[in-house]
């Protein structure tokens, strides 16, 4: 950041100075080859610190997932079954404790005892939970 504002006071001193002055110091062709330059530098510096930037995000994504690979954590899925045309509310208790870690077995037994329209009710339930 230091540099691109050097250059940039550096390159509008040049600009606002008086260049009839400095053309008498400097010939037109030395001055102009130096704004050109310092343009190139600031030029130059903002696209490297924008590729740094993606190169940078890029390997960054690729170190947490091989820290995540190779740890011994364990991760939550995140791509659950579909349990729309599950009937067994057993099989849906069972996939809600893979898939989400809630462990709902005390529905079971409500389940049992439960009429016809409140099973209906109990296992739609679930599915949308």
């Amino acid at each position: 950041m230091v540099w691109i504002v050097g250059f940039s006071v550096g390159g509008l001193s040049l600009i606002v100075s008086n260049i009839s002055q400095f053309d008498k110091t400097f010939c037109y062709t030395l001055t102009k080859s130096i704004l050109i330059l310092l343009t190139i530098s600031i030029i130059s510096g903002i696209v490297y610190r924008i590729a740094f930037y993606a190169y940078q995000s890029y390997y960054r994504q690729i170190e947490f997932f091989l820290d995540g690979a190779f740890s011994n954590k364990e991760f939550m899925e995140i791509d659950p079954d579909d349990l729309e045309e599950e009937i067994d509310m057993k099989e849906v208790i069972r996939r809600m404790k893979e898939d989400f870690g809630e462990d709902v077995s005390y529905m079971s037994e409500i389940y049992d005892q439960a009429d016809l329209e409140v099973k209906s009710f109990l296992l739609n339930d679930l599915k949308k939970h």
